[in-house]
């Protein structure tokens, strides 16, 4: 990445229950709408190295937005919507991951996503940091 390029770093927090968890992973073409957040983060410059010189729009706001969240065979996709995102995770093994232990999942999955977006006629490249855990987990920092 040159030292004057521009991206974006997005990452997403969406809660699930178990029974959407489930769902999921046992019911093709499943569509689940819910309310998490994003903190985009703008960036210029190198953030490792000997060259280290970056800069971030940090700190960064929290935006509550709509998820919609499928598993469509395909792609993992993220899209941008007009009042959030679609995150499609695609495969089995992704929604796999979102069982309890006991059913050999680990009730979260994180990935990540990178992707352009177009401002004004110029692409900038951004990367989307997935992180949807269950529901227990938000309530939890609710409580601390």
């Amino acid at each position: 990445m040159p030292s004057n390029s521009i991206s974006v770093i997005v990452p997403h927090y969406v809660f699930l229950t178990r029974e959407q968890r489930y769902a999921l992973n046992e019911k093709p073409t499943t569509k689940i709408e819910v309310v998490g957040w994003c903190t985009p983060v703008w960036c210029k410059g190198i953030p490792f190295g000997k060259k280290k010189k970056w800069i971030n729009s940090e700190p960064v706001k929290e935006i509550i937005c709509r998820y919609v969240v499928t598993n469509q065979l395909g792609k993992v996709v993220i899209e941008v919507e007009k009042d959030g995102f679609r995150l499609n995770l695609a495969t089995k093994n992704v929604c796999g991951k979102l069982l309890d232990v006991k059913d050999m999942g680990c009730k979260s999955v994180n990935f990540a996503n990178r992707a352009q977006i177009h401002i004004a006629g110029d692409k900038y490249p951004v990367i989307h940091f997935v992180n949807i855990n269950d529901i227990g987990l938000s309530k939890q920092s609710l409580t601390v």
